[in-house]
């Protein structure tokens, strides 16, 4: 990384290289307001790129203005001073010398509307090329899903498994009987012994479906050290959570179950039963993550939702809201519903300024949203609205967008100013991912929970969760960090980040920190999605060439390369095969290769081309799958069992005759030949000796 050094030096040094700054060139500025806003407490970063150079460049800010740049490599190091600029320099960014794992501060400095000191921060994150095997194979997702929603929802679990396959995942389905999930312990042993379990892949992501306990953890006091995150009285003791379930080892080898304790809190006070907490009781005493999370949870929950249907004596409505969950998230993944590259934001808050212990303090709830997104979208692509209709801005009925924020006063069933859990029934709510903020809906194992009824209804919504104590970190999803990935990012954030400001004195201000590694932390909704990539559609066709197979595929309009790796079954590590470039842009690739033996699936990616003009990170897209054929037992001895032969057992045929046996790309026997071509089928031909 380039030393820091004075700004005239350095932009000598830049145009000896030949680096053209006009890539600098600052985004339209901002008008003047006369009141504070969140979004005046966010620095909105951006990505230009020309001639194969990085800018990082930010909207101009309303009046003079400092600013401060930082930079660090993802590893974690401490951030380091790399520039400063004022309001006067005429370009607002830098050019980094390079991009594979850097992340960059830019804190501003500046009086608000009211003539007091303010100061704000923004992040990027560029992963440049890095390792390409760490995008095309991330790992294996494990679904955990109680007996009987698995039993109604099998097909929603094959296209799920589909799904993750054609995006590189090794996925993992396994339902809980009622022994196995009748306390966070007992599903915990489970997600465990998957963990320790790496002869198929590396586990990194959890997925909870249906009916799986919510552990609860917590002694939250307003008098104690850890305040309730809402800063509640009443709402105190502890909180349901997912963040125990991502929290396996204290380090490699070395179990975290004994940092989970349950014998210190004694909370009888809090006004929720499901609060309170005393020693012995099942629930944890911990209110902050005790040791760093290895785990990336989500979950699908639909229970307790009477405004949307459901019954404690029946699951009928429960398992049709997890169906239109399932629905959503794979029409979001096979980009069937296309969202608009726009993030909406309704903040009915505003700064949140406190003045106490000595000092001034302010927070902006919604200025996570207005600094992440900014990376995401892009600045000018960051505007105000509603997520329902009545007023003259646009609102999330009608706009698709990517991605939305809403913040304002709440209760477990609604967020002032937004909507309410009986409203969001009825509602359709066309965002992607939505993070919000508001009182005592973080807890989400709450009657008609207000976050969980975002996403519950019709419409886009497939991710979920609760930012601005402490802020999420929405700049990991620009560099193709899956939002699982980014949830564990924030949630394992002590002091690298900061969420808001406290004033001691009007020159020098520090980071303030409220919320910071809290239980309460959760992502509700499928944690292996990532920002839109491109998605192949067709199919490939795989034909015998003596020794070798050629493989044809349709091609991707925007991809530059393609990555190919084969596998023997959807349950096991793919093995990395080869990268295909395209070289001149046609509508079908062609290529002639020898596999791997026992090979039966082969699996082709989109790399998008040159990258993305925002991301600076590959971005290897939804492929296709196929089955190699199979032509004779001796090549593969391979030998079918009496169970594998239709109409009866090997005696009933006749000595060498040959018999067709039909398998979906689950393991499956099929009945015959398929009658449609939606998943791969794997035709293994014997014959009988």
């Amino acid at each position: 990384m380039m030393p820091h050094l004075p700004l005239s030096r350095r932009l000598r040094l830049r145009l000896s290289f030949g680096i053209c700054l006009l890539i600098l060139s600052a985004l339209a500025s901002t008008p003047v307001y006369t009141q504070p806003r969140s979004r005046d407490h966010a620095v909105m970063a951006g990505t230009d790129r020309t001639f194969a150079q990085v800018a990082v460049s930010w909207l101009r800010d309303s009046i003079p203005t400092t600013y401060f740049v930082r930079v660090r490599s993802m590893a974690g190091q401490a951030w380091r001073e790399y520039d400063t600029l004022t309001e006067t320099s005429p370009y607002l960014g830098i050019v980094l010398p390079s991009f594979d794992h850097t992340e960059v501060e830019i804190e501003k400095r500046t009086i608000d509307a009211n003539g007091k000191p303010l100061s704000a921060v923004g992040y990027w994150l560029g992963r440049g090329t890095g390792d390409l095997l760490r995008w095309t194979l991330p790992g294996r997702v494990l679904l955990l899903i109680d007996d009987e929603s698995a039993s109604l929802l099998r097909d929603e679990l094959e296209e799920w498994k589909h799904d993750v396959l054609m995006e590189g995942w090794i996925p993992q389905v396994r339902s809980l009987l009622p022994s196995e999930r009748n306390n966070p312990r007992s599903v915990k042993n489970v997600i465990i012994n998957a963990f320790a379990d790496t002869s198929r892949g590396n586990l990194t992501h959890v997925l909870l479906v249906g009916d799986i306990p919510y552990a609860y953890t917590g002694g939250f006091s307003t008098t104690g050290a850890v305040p309730p995150p809402d800063g509640h009285p009443e709402h105190g003791g502890a909180w349901s959570s997912d963040a125990y379930y991502g929290d396996v080892e204290v380090s490699p080898g070395i179990s975290a179950e004994e940092s989970w304790t349950d014998d210190v809190v004694n909370d009888t006070t809090s006004f929720r039963q499901h609060n309170k907490n005393v020693a012995g009781d099942g629930k944890f005493d911990q209110s902050l993550i005790p040791s760093d999370l290895e785990l990336a949870v989500g979950r699908i929950d639909m229970r307790q939702l009477p405004n949307f249907g459901t019954r404690p004596d029946s699951r009928t409505a429960e398992i049709e809201l997890l169906r239109r969950v399932f629905r959503k998230t794979h029409a979001y993944r096979i980009r069937s519903t296309e969202l608009k590259r726009v993030a909406v934001i309704d903040d009915n808050f505003g700064p949140f300024e406190n003045d106490a212990s000595g000092g001034r303090t302010i927070e902006a709830f919604a200025a996570s949203a207005w600094r992440g997104y900014s990376t995401i979208v892009g600045p000018q692509n960051v505007i105000e609205g509603d997520v329902l209709p009545g007023g003259t801005r646009p609102s999330l009925d009608t706009l698709p967008a990517l991605l939305a924020y809403a913040c304002g006063g709440g209760g477990y069933e609604h967020c002032s100013g937004v909507a309410t859990s009986l409203e969001l029934s009825t509602a359709t709510v066309r965002a992607g991912f939505m993070w919000t903020l508001g009182s005592y809906y973080a807890d989400v194992d709450s009657e008609n929970n207000f976050l969980r009824s975002l996403l519950a209804t019709e419409g886009n919504v497939v991710g979920v969760g609760w930012s601005g104590r402490p802020h999420f970190q929405f700049h990991y999803l620009n560099a193709r960090s899956t939002v699982g990935e980014m949830t564990v990012v924030s949630q394992n954030d002590a002091s690298n980040y900061r969420g808001a400001t406290i004033w001691r004195d009007s020159v020098t201000p520090s980071a303030y920190r409220y919320g910071n590694r809290g239980i309460h932390l959760n992502h509700l909704g499928d944690p292996t999605l990532r920002m839109p990539g491109p998605v192949m559609t067709g199919e490939i066709t795989v034909s015998t060439e003596g020794n070798s197979v050629r493989l044809r595929w349709p091609t991707h309009p925007e991809a530059f390369g393609y990555t190919i790796d084969v596998g023997r079954t959807i349950d096991e590590p793919f093995i990395p095969l080869l990268s295909h470039g395209v070289g001149a842009q046609r509508d079908t690739l062609s290529l002639v290769t020898e596999l791997p033996p026992n090979t039966r699936l082969v699996r082709i990616r989109p790399i998008l081309g040159n990258f993305d003009t925002t991301t600076y990170t590959p971005i290897v897209g939804r492929g296709l799958l196929a089955t190699v054929p199979v032509t004779s037992v001796v090549e593969f001895n391979e030998y079918p069992s009496a169970d594998d032969l239709e109409g009866g057992t090997r005696g009933d045929q006749g000595s060498g005759e040959t018999i067709d046996v039909y398998f979906d790309v689950l393991g499956r026997q099929l009945s015959g030949p398929p009658r449609h071509g939606r998943y791969p089928v794997l035709r293994r031909r014997w014959r009988i000796q």
